[in-house]
């Protein structure tokens, strides 16, 4: 199976309007004619990325799953990531793996890290 199909059975992105999804996904039906593909890796400028907990330096421990670990490579180098949590999910310290993606920032509940 290609990296792509693995991705796209795990997640998907879709382009909004405000809070309203225009993009062909579970909440827009297929058929509906303003509705559009999933974004490509490629297409955003910012993504924002949950974690169990981070580092400040951008290393992050997500669920196990790799979702973003298979989307991330993808993205475009101008492409800022952003990791979201609260202050207590930031740590000195996490495992890291070489597919491991790390973040940008970091932005918690009592400020942000920028990652160096």
């Amino acid at each position: 199976m290609k990296s792509a199909e693995i991705r796209s059975s795990f997640l998907e992105f879709f382009r909004t309007q405000g809070h309203a999804i225009v993009a062909s996904s579970p909440l827009v039906p297929a058929n509906d004619p303003t509705a559009e593909p999933p974004v490509a890796p490629p297409v955003p400028d910012v993504v924002i990325v949950p974690g169990l907990a981070f580092t400040p330096n951008g290393v992050r421990l997500g669920q196990g799953g790799g979702w973003y670990d298979r989307f991330l490579p993808d993205v475009r180098p101008d492409c800022t990531v952003i990791g979201v949590g609260f202050a207590t999910q930031v740590v000195d310290e996490l495992p890291e793996e070489r597919h491991d993606i790390r973040v940008d920032l970091v932005v918690t509940d009592a400020g942000r890290h920028a990652a160096s």
